[in-house]
C-alpha cells in the first residue's frame, strides 16, 4: 500500500461527499486506502457514506474524542508507506498525491509536505505555510495586528508572509487540513499529541518533524481547495480553543516562556475584541441592503464537464433546488448568477485552480460537484460556514 489517506469528519457528510470523489480521482493509479473516522456525528454521516463509498473504511466514534485522537485512532490501522492526513471540507486536484510523492522521491530530507491552498472563492489561504508560535509571534497573531502588516518579517511570521506563495519553501508549520508525510517519520516521532483537543495539533507534530532532523516544505502547484471551518465555527469557542492551543505548545517546547505566553496572549484577546467591538459599532448603521440575501428563485450557470452537467439537470429537475442553466461552454460566464463547477474527467479541479492563477474569475460564489453525488457544495468566504444544497433525496443506509 502506498498511501492511506485520513479524514476525521464531524456534520459535514455532504462537503466529505465531496472531499472522497476527489481523493478517489487524485489516487488513481496508486495503491491507496481511505480510512474515515467520525467523530459522533448527528448529521446524514453515517447511513449516507458507506452506501456511497463502499470501499472506505469507517471508524464510527461514540463522542468526540477530539481532531489529534480520531487522527491517532486511523494511524494506527494505516497500512500505507505515506499518510496523507486531510481535512473533509477539502478537495484534491487529480496531480496532487503525484506531485507529493514525487516530492518525496527527489527529497530525502522531507519529513512532511503541505500544499497551496485556496478557499471556495479561489482567494489564498495564508496557512499553507506557517511559522512556528514563539510568544511573539502568538501575540501578533492573536491580537489581530498580523492583517495590518501581512508582508512583515516579523510581524507575519505566523504565516510567513514574506515568503513567496509561488516557490517551493522550507516552512516550519504544515497545516493539518492537507499533511502528507512518510510512515517512518510516524513511527519516529509518533502521532498528534492528543492533549491538543482541536488546534496546535500540526504546529506541535510538525515541530517534532524538524526536531527529528527533517524538512517541511511547503508545494504552491497544482493547489487545493479548503473550504475552512465548516466543523468548527469562527466565535468565543474557536477563540478559546487557539488560545489554549498555543499556551500548550509554548509551555511543552520552550518551558519558561510559558508565564510570559499567558500574559502577553491574555494582553492580544483584551486588544482584539476592544478592536471588534469598535468596528461592530462602526458598522451598526451600515445599510442591511449591503448584506447578502438569498434569492427567491436563485440562478445557478452550470460549467465544466458536459457530461457531469446533463447528469446534474436531470438530478435536480422538478426539485426546487434553485434555476440550473448550462453554461457557455467550459469558459462561459455567470452572468450575474452563481457557478457550479462539475467536475469530471474533462473538467479537472487543477483548470479551475490555474483560472485563479491567472486572476480569472467568473462569479462571486462558486459551488462544486462531482459526477454522480448528491449535493453541490460551496463557500462564500473563509470566515463563514458554507453551504452543501441537496439535489435529490440521498439513498441512506
Amino acid at each position: 500500500m502506498i498511501l492511506s489517506v485520513i479524514i476525521v469528519n464531524y456534520n459535514v457528510c455532504y462537503f466529505l461527499e465531496q472531499c472522497l470523489c476527489s481523493v478517489i480521482s487524485a489516487g488513481q493509479g496508486y495503491e491507496i486506502e481511505i480510512i474515515v473516522v467520525d467523530n459522533a456525528s448527528s448529521d446524514d454521516s453515517r447511513e449516507y457514506l458507506p452506501v456511497h463509498f463502499p470501499g472506505v473504511k469507517f471508524i464510527w466514534n461514540e463522542t468526540n474524542p477530539g481532531f489529534g485522537i480520531a487522527n491517532n485512532q486511523a494511524m494506527a490501522v494505516a497500512t500505507g508507506k505515506y499518510f496523507l492526513l486531510l481535512n473533509p471540507d477539502t478537495l484534491l486536484t487529480t496531480g496532487s498525491v503525484k506531485t507529493c510523492l514525487d516530492f518525496f522521491a527527489s527529497h530525502a530530507d522531507a519529513g512532511a509536505v503541505g500544499m497551496r491552498m485556496y478557499d471556495g472563492n479561489g482567494n489564498y489561504l495564508p496557512e499553507s505555510k506557517r511559522g512556528f508560535p514563539d510568544v511573539l509571534t502568538s501575540f501578533y497573531k492573536l491580537s489581530g495586528l498580523i492583517s495590518l502588516f501581512p508582508r512583515h518579517r516579523q510581524v507575519s511570521r505566523y504565516y510567513l508572509g514574506h515568503l513567496s506563495t509561488e516557490e517551493v519553501q522550507q516552512i516550519d508549520v504544515i497545516s493539518g487540513a492537507f499533511m502528507l508525510f512518510p510512515r517512518k517519520v510516524y513511527e519516529l516521532v509518533g502521532g498528534f499529541d492528543e492533549r491538543f483537543f482541536l488546534y496546535g495539533e500540526d504546529i506541535d507534530l510538525s515541530y517534532r518533524v524538524r526536531k527529528a532532523g527533517f524538512n517541511n516544505y511547503y508545494l504552491p502547484l497544482p493547489g487545493l481547495i479548503h473550504f475552512k471551518g465548516e466543523s468548527t465555527p469562527k466565535d468565543l469557542e474557536h477563540t478559546r480553543h487557539f488560545y489554549e492551543a498555543m499556551s500548550l505548545f509554548v509551555g511543552k517546547h520552550f518551558g519558561g516562556r510559558a508565564l510570559m505566553m499567558k500574559w502577553m496572549l491574555n494582553a492580544a484577546i483584551i486588544f482584539r475584541g476592544t478592536m471588534s467591538g469598535f468596528r461592530r459599532l462602526m458598522k451598526f448603521s451600515a445599510s442591511a441592503d449591503l448584506k447578502r440575501k438569498p434569492a427567491v428563485n436563485h440562478q445557478f450557470t452550470l460549467l465544466g464537464d458536459p457530461i457531469v452537467a446533463r447528469e446534474l439537470l436531470d438530478a435536480v429537475s422538478g426539485t426546487g433546488a434553485g434555476n440550473f442553466s448550462s453554461g457557455e461552454g467550459e469558459d462561459g460566464n455567470a452572468g450575474g448568477s452563481d457557478i457550479v463547477y462539475c467536475l469530471g474527467k474533462n473538467y479537472p479541479l487543477e483548470k479551475i485552480i490555474s483560472d485563479w492563477q491567472k486572476g480569472i474569475r467568473r462569479s462571486t460564489r462558486n459551488w462544486f460537484h462531482f459526477s454522480g453525488t448528491s449535493s453541490i457544495v460551496g463557500s462564500t468566504d473563509k470566515k463563514s460556514k458554507g453551504e452543501a444544497i441537496l439535489l435529490k433525496k440521498p439513498r441512506l443506509a
